[in-house]
């Protein structure tokens, strides 16, 4: 039986989720864990020298300075998507495989330490005997969110930590999305489930199929169609009803990507 509507409007709840903690959540070290890492020190002058920011943790009284801890993401082919400096306590993001590189800039120092432990259990701990700027490139094995500590010191008495956070997600899949933010497909029947479709990976690959794509790469969250700003709704495969609505919590499911 197809869901028709009975008069009754059930206005979808609006959620927000904060997320409250940064605690390191690295996977465990070994040798599937560990970075790809080289280590390259170009003589690269100029900019403008910025200090030490708010959040870093200095102890002794030496004139040596953390000016600038630049990071930028790269994808395998070299181009460069992300250029943004390391603050203290923020987080980023870079995909599985991916090209991180990130230059550090120092003053009041001759010849510092440069120590960076890039949270997966292997410390790297390169001398740079006086480069101003310090270039390091590092690729993540494993999904997840690491705890990066960069120390600094002058090899007398002072030194300067930065510690920020860096989510490593899988890459993004190979193909085409064609949901959009509140959009989603399942079946027509009973006001719950997937009904004729069964299950969200099927209601996504024939959402694919109406769309003509053959493969189903990947889908995301599957709720009721009360969460969702507009459903799409099958009668049977290759019979779909589109902008359906969103009154009553039959399941649907999104963020579908074809190819």
């Amino acid at each position: 039986m197809n869901i028709s509507r009975l008069g009754l409007r059930v206005i979808p709840a609006v959620f927000f989720v904060l997320s409250c903690s940064q605690a390191d959540r690295a996977p465990v070290a070994g040798p599937s864990a560990r970075m790809q890492t080289t280590y390259d020190a170009p003589s690269v002058g100029g900019g403008v020298v910025t200090g030490s920011a708010a959040g870093d943790v200095k102890t002794g009284s030496g004139a040596l300075d953390l000016d600038r801890l630049r990071m930028d993401r790269q994808l395998p082919a070299g181009v460069s998507v992300t250029r943004q400096y390391a603050l203290p306590g923020q987080t980023y993001r870079a995909e599985v495989g991916e090209t991180i590189e990130l230059w550090a800039e120092y003053s009041g120092a001759s010849n510092p330490r440069l120590i960076i432990d890039w949270g997966a259990g292997e410390p790297n701990s390169p001398d740079f005997s006086g480069c101003g700027s310090c270039l390091l490139t590092h690729r993540y094995a494993n999904p997840g969110r690491y705890t990066v500590v960069v120390k600094l010191d002058d090899r007398v008495s002072t030194t300067i930590t930065r510690t920020f956070f860096l989510d490593s997600t899988p890459p993004a899949p190979v193909g085409t999305q064609i949901t959009v933010f509140g959009e989603a497909y399942g079946h027509h029947g009973a006001c719950s489930g997937f009904n004729g479709c069964g299950n969200a990976a099927t209601c996504a690959l024939w959402a694919c199929e109406v769309k003509g794509f053959t493969t189903l790469v990947s889908f995301g969250a599957d709720k009721p169609c009360t969460q969702f700003n507009v459903c799409h709704l099958f009668h049977s495969r290759g019979d779909v009803q589109y902008n359906w609505g969103n009154w009553c919590p039959v399941q649907g499911v999104t963020d579908i990507v074809c190819r």
